[in-house]
C-alpha cells in the first residue's frame, strides 16, 4: 500500500523504503547528543569540522559494526549504500 508523498519527502512502500531524489535527509537527534557532539567538534582536539561530519562518520562506523555482526550470525546481509 503505497503512500502519497510530496516532492522531496520519503515514500514508503510495503517492505521498501524509497528515499527522495535529494542527496541528503534531515534527522532529529536529542539536544543533549547534539551538544556533546558540538563539544567535541569545537574542542578542535579531533579533525572534525562540523557536527554533520562527526555524525556521518559515527553512522558509517555503526553500520559497519552492525553488518559484521549480521554476517557473523549468518543472518541475511543488510545492503548499505554509502
Amino acid at each position: 500500500m503505497p503512500y502519497s508523498i510530496r516532492k522531496g519527502y520519503i515514500q514508503l512502500l510495503p517492505d521498501i523504503l524509497v528515499l527522495s531524489k535529494q542527496r541528503y535527509v534531515n534527522v532529529s537527534i536529542p539536544k543533549e547528543l547534539a551538544e556533546r557532539v558540538d563539544g567535541i567538534v569545537l574542542s578542535g582536539l579531533l579533525s572534525y569540522r562540523s557536527r554533520a561530519e562527526f555524525i556521518v562518520e559515527a553512522i558509517r562506523l555503526r553500520l559497519i559494526a552492525v553488518e559484521k555482526e549480521v554476517v557473523k550470525n549468518n543472518a541475511r546481509k543488510i545492503k548499505v549504500v554509502v
